[in-house]
Order: structure tokens, then C-alpha cells, then sequence
């Protein structure tokens, strides 16, 4: 798995604590807790206890992700995404959805982006009426972190009402395309 590197990326608390939410779901609360003795104590408390609003070391996250997947064989990355999505934008933002079309909210991906990471900037490179290609300038991290996010662009999409989505990536640079009846 290409990994790309960018020192003292901060990670905001809530993707851990989501996270933890996430695989207590799918696992329950034994497994979990059996997980978390895998990891470095530090590390494990995250999973509950992370604060929402401060920033931890991207380092975290990818050991988080990789014992995971060595562990656990868990790789649905994409669902966490959706999971993720609907957490972060399940009450206010599901009551704008109705009013909100694609163009609009694709347009302002790169604040969504900036509510996780402290690095690398998430940019519009195309957008139309039923499409779009967002790209990350300075990417970071792994290939996990692309998948996550296309769960991610998904669900948002979806709670706008939009039909017909596919979300594709490569790279660090994601193509969506979607249908949308006004």
C-alpha cells in the first residue's frame, strides 16, 4: 500500500472517536475492547475518549487502520465513510440538504475537509450540473484515507437527494458523478 508522508498532520478527535462507534457496532463491545488491547494504550483511549475538537497526530489514525486490517480483516473502509458522514452531518446539515443542490455543496467540500485534517487542501478541479472532480493538493496518508472519503462523498450526496451516484478515485483525486431531479 503507496503511502505519502506530510510532517505534524493533526487528525480532529472525532474521526477516532466515530471510529470507535463504528467498530463497536460491528463487532461489539467484548471485541472491541479486545481490539483496543492491541494497541498502544495511548492510542486505544482515542477510541472512546478522544476529544472532538483537538487534533492528534495522523500517526494514530494509520495504526489505528492498520491493526485493523491485519486484525481484524476489517477493509470497509468506504462504509466507515458513510458512517463518518452521517454522524458528522446527520442533524443540522440533513435539514439544509433539502434545500442544498450538489453544485452548492460540492463547492464547499474543502471546509468539510478542513473539519478533519489540518493538512493538505481539498480542491474543487471541476464541477458541473451532475458532476465533479475534487483532488487533494499536498496529499498525506494512505490509500485508506482516499476510501474512507469515498463512502464519505457518497452519503452526502445521497442525503441531498441525489440519485444515480458513483464516486471513483485515484489517487488522491476523486470523480463523482450523480443525478439530481430540482
Amino acid at each position: 500500500m503507496e503511502e505519502i508522508k506530510v510532517l505534524d498532520v493533526g487528525v480532529r478527535g472525532t474521526i477516532f472517536t466515530v471510529f470507535g462507534e463504528w467498530l463497536k457496532g460491528k463487532l461489539g463491545e467484548d471485541k472491541l475492547n479486545r481490539f483496543k488491547g492491541l494497541l498502544q494504550a495511548e492510542t486505544a483511549e482515542l477510541l472512546s475518549r478522544a476529544s472532538r475538537v483537538k487534533r492528534y497526530p495522523l500517526e494514530k489514525l494509520l495504526d489505528i487502520l492498520e491493526v485493523s486490517e491485519e486484525k481484524l480483516a476489517i477493509s470497509a473502509w468506504d462504509e466507515f465513510g458513510v458512517y463518518l458522514c452521517e454522524h458528522s452531518l446527520s442533524t443540522r446539515f440533513s435539514d439544509l440538504a433539502a434545500y442544498l443542490d450538489p453544485e452548492t455543496f460540492i463547492r464547499r467540500i474543502p471546509l468539510f475537509w478542513s473539519r478533519y485534517f489540518d493538512a493538505g487542501k481539498m480542491r474543487v478541479a471541476e464541477l458541473s450540473d451532475d458532476r465533479a472532480q475534487l483532488k487533494l493538493d499536498e496529499p498525506f496518508g494512505d490509500e485508506r484515507i482516499v476510501l474512507i472519503f469515498n463512502g464519505w462523498f457518497r452519503q452526502a450526496l445521497s442525503m441531498m437527494r441525489a440519485s444515480e451516484i458513483n464516486v471513483e478515485s485515484e489517487g488522491f483525486s476523486w470523480s463523482l458523478s450523480w443525478r439530481w431531479d430540482k
